[in-house]
This record gives C-alpha cells, structure tokens and sequence, in this order.
C-alpha cells in the first residue's frame, strides 16, 4: 500500500491529483489526519515508504507522537529488497545466511509483516544454524522466580543480550510512548505473567489501555538498562497528565512525573514474564490534595 492509499484510509477522504500542483500535502488535510490511526497502520508499510511518510512528518505536522513511531520503525530491511521476496526466495536466501542475520529478520519480520509462512521458514533456519535444538518437552523456561532459566546453562554472548535489552525498549517504545496496544502482540508471549498473574497479551493490553486512559500522554523514558542471562532490568521515568481514573482518585488535570524499577523474562524473541515496582506513593502524593 502506498502513503496515499494509507492516508486516505485514516482521513475516510478519497486522494486525487491536483493540476495545479500547489499542494505538496499527500491528500487534503493530512496535519489534521487522527494521530491514533495513522499511528496504528504505520506498521503496515515497507522501508521506503516510512521514509517518505516521516520526511513529509518532520516538514509539515511535525507531530511528537507520529515521529517516535516512526523513530521505532525505521530500520534497514535485514536482506536486500527483503519487503518484496516470496517466501521461497527468503527461504534461499537463509540457506547460507549466519545466525545474526537469521535473528535480524525473524525481529523484523515479527515487526512489519508476522506471516506464519515466513516465520516456520526463519525458524527452521534459526534452528539448523544453532544445531541446538532442547529434548521435546524441554522449555528451558521456568516463571517461578527470578534468574537465567535452569535449563539453559550456557551463557548468552554480546549479541543475544543486546537482542534482549533491545526487545525491552521496543516494548516501553511502541507500546508506552507511542501507544501502540498492537504491538503487545508482536512482544509478549501468549502465556505472559505479570508480577506472578497470568495476564497474556489480552490482559496486558487491558492493563495498559486503562493505563493510558488515565494518562493519555503518557511517556516512558529508560534511564537504565541490563541484561544478564534471559533477564532484563530497567529503570524508567515516567511522565504524563491525569486526565482519568487512577488508583481511585478522579482526574486532577495534573501534571505527574514518577518512577519505576522493572525485571523483564525475555524468551525466544519475546517478553515472557514481568516484575515491576512503581513509586506508587509518589504518584499519589502528586495526584492527591494537599
């Protein structure tokens, strides 16, 4: 889909030329295009068309929230003119691909196109290069308490943990900052635990939506980030306006700013498990009167 074909889409208007050719806009009001839509479709768009999206972004609406999705987005095609192969043509072009560029286009892939075809062929490549394959039945995983899985002794080099901690800043990215829910689905495991509560990606997206209905500006800031084994720690800032319902107090108009320290599980590419401890006394303490 071309960029305006999508911004046709959000704006409900249809897109013509214009012979006078005055209007460099790519359709009739596009600064005043819902942010929330556009935002949510942008995934859905090839490298090349990003490009052409943020170029006109940054010249005319210049709209914080449209340019950290973008921001988020952009990133080279893992194998050259990757947004236009079959399937059988990435299947080729893996046969002798190392296991970085492997794991380079399983991320992406996950990210703009989630194609259950692609994916089992990026799998099967990931698995033949690491020749590691766990016995059936073997997870390696356990969400009983905090610490490397026990059944993964070996220890993760450079590039598995940057993957990680990379995995955990999209998330408080895309899904915190940019308010992107649909991104929860490309993140989180099905099976996700919250603090030792099953929630999956439907209970956390229900958790994160009344979030952001409290606070509909909500950003994260990560001050702090670590990896050691599968665990991620990170420490953000957070800011926003009180504008709904939070912790029983009823919208104050206010202005709050609050921190939170969290231990993230980071499973095959996806966030498994979550702990987190947020200054809730501090957040209530600027929510409530004096």
């Amino acid at each position: 889909m071309r960029i305006r074909d999508l911004l046709s889409r959000v704006s409900g208007r249809r897109t013509g030329t214009t012979e006078s050719g005055g209007n460099d806009e790519p359709f009739p009001g596009y600064i005043r295009a819902d942010e929330k839509e556009l935002i949510g479709r942008l995934h859905e768009h090839s490298q090349a068309e990003l490009e052409e999206i943020e170029e006109y972004e940054r010249s005319h609406g210049n709209r914080t929230r449209v340019l950290n999705k973008l921001h988020y987005l952009r990133q080279g095609e893992p194998l050259e003119g990757y947004d236009n192969l079959s399937v059988e043509e990435i299947a080729a072009a893996l046969e002798d691909a190392d296991l970085v560029t492997i794991k380079h286009v399983r991320a992406y892939e996950r990210k703009f196109h989630n194609r259950p075809n692609v994916q089992e062929v990026v799998e099967v490549a990931r698995r033949r290069r690491e020749g590691d394959e766990s016995p059936a039945g073997e997870s390696g995983y356990h969400a009983t308490s905090y610490g490397p899985s026990a059944a993964d002794s070996r220890a993760p080099g450079p590039g598995m943990l940057a993957a990680n901690k990379a995995i955990v800043t999209r998330y408080y990215g895309e899904v915190i900052s940019s308010h992107d829910l649909d991104a929860i689905d490309r993140l989180l495991s099905d099976g996700f635990i919250f603090s030792g509560e099953i929630r999956g990606r439907s209970g956390q997206r229900a958790a994160v939506a009344d979030l952001l209905a409290a606070f509909p500006d909500l950003q994260a800031e990560t001050e702090l980030i670590l990896a050691e084994g599968d665990l991620v720690s990170t420490h953000q800032r957070w800011t926003g306006t009180h504008r709904g319902g939070a912790a029983g107090v009823e919208p104050t108009g206010r202005r709050i700013a609050f921190a939170s320290t969290a231990v993230l599980r980071v499973h095959d590419g996806l966030i498994t498990e979550s702990w987190d401890e947020i200054d809730l006394t501090g957040l209530l303490a600027q929510l409530e009167d004096a």
